[in-house]
């Protein structure tokens, strides 16, 4: 079942030193080239966001005008309310696993995750030893089990749009209007309409919106009217919170049975500095976590860090096939099984690191 595509011996997370930079750019084309793959899936974690979805898009562009021959297709099984829009309102073309002839799959390109447990049905390919590569923004640790032939990790960038642009440019291939929309769209969902954008960030929007593009166009391509269910779930989080007070900074703990990202993300709105939101579903549980800007630059605790830390000591809390995944200021895992302390776990880590920080 598929080509096989040998391994690089580049170390992650990768360095952001001129020459890997370069070094991994031109292989990253060398080796689709020299394997010449038959079919090319792309794909991304599981309930896709813009970002990865219209990274996956842009990114099939690039092959197409790098002279790639293979079939390459856009496969998302499942995807948020927002990314849905997009692909009804820019006709977008993607397909299910279900569509998929396994056997003919060469090569899978992931992009916009960094963790195999969170990609749903692409995992199976994965374990059936089809090479993979990453093309990702995320804090990144290497599986050993199921190592990957290639990656291209930019953890300092805000989006995986802005990778894929950066590959754009290297290659010098032009961006025609279809894909500077979709790069626009993933920067812009991942930044929080530029809440955590930098400089660079801006200087690739302003290239991006100088193909004739209207800036209010894009942004109305993100609204989309909170739904019935999702209102009651934000107001059921507010109603149940508890809230612990760590020092100056405010971080509350709520449940609600779905919406848990969105829930977190209005909590924040209401005045907490984090927010822990937890849902269970037929032994699914799932926790999203978010942070306020000021309380990561000031403190300098990543979510991910905590995630991590969990992972580490989820044995003692018996859950069952754990993943996490996320950024700084937003982060979330699930898995199988569920144990009550596992939110007052993730509070003692912060009170720890707090705790440390204070002592220095």
């Amino acid at each position: 079942m598929g080509s096989k595509i040998s391994s690089l011996e580049v170390e992650s997370p990768i360095p952001c030193t001129n020459f890997i930079l370069v070094y991994l750019m031109e292989k990253f084309l060398e080796i689709i080239k020299k394997n010449k793959p038959n079919l090319i899936i792309i794909t991304s974690h599981t309930s896709s966001d813009p970002d990865g979805l219209c990274s996956a898009v842009a990114l099939r562009s690039l092959l197409l005008k790098l002279g790639i021959n293979s079939k390459i297709e856009i496969v998302i099984d499942s995807y948020t309310v927002v990314t849905k829009k997009i692909i009804d309102l820019l006709d977008l073309k993607s397909t299910t696993f279900d569509e998929i002839d396994e056997n003919k799959v060469d090569l899978i390109i992931l992009v916009d995750v960094n963790n195999i447990e969170i990609i749903g049905k692409a995992k199976k390919l994965i374990m059936n030893e089809i090479p993979y590569f990453i093309i990702d923004h995320h804090k990144f640790e290497r599986n050993k089990r199921y190592p990957s032939s290639y990656e291209f990790i930019k953890d300092n960038y805000t989006s995986t749009a802005e990778v894929i642009y950066e590959l754009f440019e290297y290659y010098r291939q032009e961006i025609d209007i279809k894909t500077a929309k979709n790069l626009l769209l993933g920067i812009i969902y991942d930044t929080k309409h530029f809440l955590i954008a930098n400089n660079r960030t801006f200087h690739i929007v302003n290239k991006l919106l100088s193909k004739k593009l209207e800036y209010k166009e894009i942004i109305g391509l993100l609204r989309y009217p909170m739904s019935k269910s999702e209102k009651i779930a934000r107001l059921k989080a507010a109603k149940r919170l508890r809230i612990h007070k760590l020092g100056i900074w405010v971080c509350v703990v709520s449940e609600v049975s779905s919406y848990e990202a969105s829930a977190s993300r209005g909590l924040l709105r209401l005045g907490a500095d984090i927010a822990i939101v937890k849902s269970i579903k037929n032994d699914e549980l799932r926790i999203s976590i978010r942070s306020k800007q000021e309380f990561y630059k000031k403190t300098n605790i990543s979510l991910t860090d905590i995630c991590d830390e969990i992972l580490e000591d989820y044995k003692k809390y018996n859950v069952k096939n754990l993943t996490c995944g996320g950024h700084s200021t937003a982060a979330g895992f699930n898995g199988k099984a569920y144990h009550k302390k596992i939110c007052d776990k993730i509070i003692k880590i912060i009170k720890n690191k707090l705790n440390s920080l204070s002592k220095k």
